[in-house]
């Protein structure tokens, strides 16, 4: 990955307020210039379309409290079959695995903050573990999203919850690829129509 000289003007503000963080950070003011431009054009822009907002997790695991463990997983379960699949495709504009991982890392450690991601693959299973310190229905909600989500493409997730995080192995369904099956594809796009 090349770089380029590009000069811009900033305001002295914002300039003043760059030194002082790479200062206190100890990193360069290129470094942290560059951060910051990465997150606006890898996260800001887009998320704007879907409505990310910025919340404290003591806030999102004080609002999962309110509901029952139930009522966790069905909403987990319809945001891994609906906003998922359309943040997805909306910024890698194919709903596959590879691109579902790239989501949920934006999502969680890159720059959402969401939870922490990581994951492996073995060659045949995809290991995924998302912490996210919000309580146990935060884990019954991100079960049932990665189950849905994978679902939706041909693809059996099992997870193992704890208090705060969910591990999951997600595994090819006999007879289908990676991608996502004819039938759920065709049931997203009439769901995408439809809104």
């Amino acid at each position: 990955m090349g770089t380029v000289t590009r000069t811009v003007r900033i305001d002295r503000i914002v300039d003043s307020r760059i030194v002082a963080l790479a200062d206190k950070e100890r990193l360069s003011t290129n470094f942290l210039v560059n951060k910051a431009l990465r997150r606006y054009v890898e996260w800001e822009a887009e998320a704007e379309h879907f409505g990310f907002v910025s919340v404290p997790n003591s806030i999102v695991g004080k609002t999962f409290d309110y509901l029952t463990e139930e009522q966790a997983r069905d909403f987990g379960g319809w945001a891994g079959k609906n906003k998922i699949p359309e943040i997805v495709s909306f910024w890698f504009k194919k709903l596959d695995i590879e691109n579902s991982l790239k989501a949920l890392d934006l999502m969680g450690t890159q720059y959402g903050r969401a939870f922490r991601f990581e994951y492996s693959f073995d060659g045949r299973i995809y290991t995924l573990i998302l912490k996210h310190d919000m309580g146990p229905k935060a884990s019954a909600f991100y079960s049932e999203l990665v189950k849905s989500l994978f679902d939706m493409q041909g693809l059996r997730a099992e997870t193992m919850e704890t208090e705060d995080q969910i591990v999951s192995k997600v595994y090819p369904v006999q007879g289908h690829g990676s991608s996502v099956s004819s039938s759920s594809l065709e049931q997203y796009e009439t769901l995408v129509k439809a809104r």
